[in-house]
């Protein structure tokens, strides 16, 4: 059997509000890398949360629609995608990239749980991840303790005004779908890297 080639995958989603539990997953996306970060595959899609609560600011914020999150595909089916893709790439669990991985990890691992997918859950998610937000407070920590300006003095976040995507000049993708952030996440770490 040939061995699979993905080394690592960019994960983001989107929800309907911030409380894992009471709101859910709205889109998904990830991108499978090789051990260079070149990309393998993509994947994105957009999911229904079934009864879980919109909240209307965090749709503001993302611009899903009642309408598009009901034509988005189900939790279970969204289990079983997300499953057989990293299947399709990965031999063992893939260690995740994400800005801010706590919120995607939160929300994932809930809808395995929800669905009664405990050893997907398990097989998928460990604790192997790198977080270019953590990656980027660790920068600016290390440079205040050195005596040395802030490489990201107004913020850690990927989208907000003054954050890695403006820094980086990372302005391919659109911010807030999951996709556009995967892979403005990939680049920011690319470049995260390279420091």
């Amino acid at each position: 059997m040939q061995e699979k080639k993905g080394k690592y995958i960019v994960i983001d989603t989107e929800a309907t509000g911030l409380m894992v539990g009471i709101n859910g997953l709205c889109e998904i996306a990830a991108a499978a890398l090789d051990d260079r970060l070149e990309i393998l595959e993509t994947v994105c899609f957009d999911v229904n949360p079934g009864n879980k609560k919109l909240n209307p600011e965090s749709l503001k914020i993302n611009g899903f629609t009642k309408e598009r999150i009901e034509s988005g595909v189900s939790y279970n089916d969204s289990c079983i995608k997300l499953y057989d893709f990293t299947q399709r790439h990965f031999d063992d669990t893939p260690t995740y990239i994400a800005q801010f991985f706590p919120f995607d990890y939160s929300f994932l691992t809930d809808m395995y749980i929800v669905n009664g997918m405990q050893k997907e859950c398990e097989f998928m998610f460990k604790n192997k991840f790198l977080d270019t937000k953590s990656i980027a407070n660790f920068v600016n920590l290390k440079a205040q303790l050195n005596g040395l300006p802030l490489p990201f003095p107004q913020t850690t976040s990927l989208s907000s005004p003054g954050g890695l995507k403006d820094i980086f000049g990372i302005n391919n993708y659109d911010s807030h779908t999951a996709l556009g952030d995967v892979l403005a996440t990939r680049e920011a770490l690319i470049h995260l890297l390279a420091l």
